[in-house]
């Protein structure tokens, strides 16, 4: 996130129970590099759409990033984002979350193997 924070505005994007939530992002080690985080009820490309309106850009001048094809990706996609999926383990217990039936979209999509290769990428050639 360091090599990203002084280039683009973060942003975290949660769904679930709203106190629950709020409780991680409170906790959360790396809250100093996120600018604003939105809690939803569902991750949806209505939730993604709002979010983008909200925070004043077009969908297309958004990039969602997450570990999910299926609640990450293929939503923010749906929107209009382009949409990155991180395939990396981040503990023991990770399990990705998502199926062999979710396929990476065909187009404004794309998969890394962490979230050092996607910010090394970004940061040598940008978006």
């Amino acid at each position: 996130l360091s090599l990203l924070e002084g280039r683009y505005d973060l942003y975290i994007v949660t769904a679930g129970d709203v106190s629950v939530q709020e409780f991680r992002l409170e906790n959360f080690p790396l809250k100093d590099k996120i600018r604003k985080a939105f809690i939803v009820e569902k991750k949806s490309a209505e939730a993604f759409a709002d979010i983008a309106h909200r925070l004043g850009l077009a969908p297309q001048e958004v990039m969602m990033v997450g570990d999910s094809l299926k609640s990450d990706v293929i939503p923010a996609v749906a929107a209009g984002m382009t949409g990155v999926v991180v395939e990396a383990e981040l503990s023991s217990s990770y399990h990705p979350m998502h199926g062999k039936e979710d396929v990476l979209p065909e187009k404004n999509a794309y998969r890394y193997a962490s979230l050092l290769e996607l910010a090394r990428q970004m940061a040598t050639h940008g978006t």
